[in-house]
């Protein structure tokens, strides 16, 4: 009878660990918000030019930025496909970043013409030094040089944007389009 008890305890244990477990997944991915107003303006539309993307949001979370990922795809959501002939340079130069909490802003690129799949393919990021908390916010990161628009006329582009917090944590995103023009 013992061994009846005991293995009925392994299997209510186990359950409720895995409950615990699925109740945490659940929780992390219901804290990320999306950023409002999001859009990204760009000062040339011509295909592979070099343009100044200017991006603008609103963050709904008030956790300290660390990061802000801009990852360019030729898709708004599934796997990230890099825009054929983009280029960003390993040190794209930044305008005058507003609304984010902290201080100090430096921006990195893939260094490269853009290619492939996945996270790093095609990606600028934005690291604020020392972040601090900010809310309902107008952010604008202006990217002034570094970034020639993909190779392909007349075709839309997305652009993942993804806040991140100290520990590389996801805590707001949305996606925005721009197209390039003949």
């Amino acid at each position: 009878m013992n061994k009846k008890y005991a293995r009925l305890a392994a299997i209510t244990s186990l359950v409720v660990f895995v409950g615990v477990l699925v109740s945490q997944i659940y929780v992390a991915q219901t804290q990320a918000a999306t950023l409002t107003s999001a859009k990204d303006t760009i000062s040339d539309s011509r295909a592979g030019v070099a343009a100044i993307h200017t991006f603008t949001f609103t963050t709904p979370s008030a956790t300290n930025i660390k990061t802000i990922d801009f990852q360019f795809c030729t898709t708004a959501s599934s796997t990230c496909t890099a825009p054929t002939g983009m280029i960003l340079t390993a040190s794209p130069t930044l305008g005058t970043v507003t609304g984010i909490g902290g201080t100090t802003y430096a921006a990195t690129g893939t260094s490269a013409t853009c290619t492939g799949t996945g996270n790093s393919a095609c990606t600028a990021t934005l690291t604020v030094t020392t972040p601090a908390a900010q809310s309902n916010v107008a952010v604008t990161v202006p990217f002034n040089t570094g970034i020639t628009n993909p190779s392909t006329a007349s075709t839309s582009f997305f652009v993942r944007i993804t806040t991140k917090d100290g520990g590389a944590a996801a805590i707001d995103s949305s996606t925005v389009a721009f197209a390039t023009l003949t």
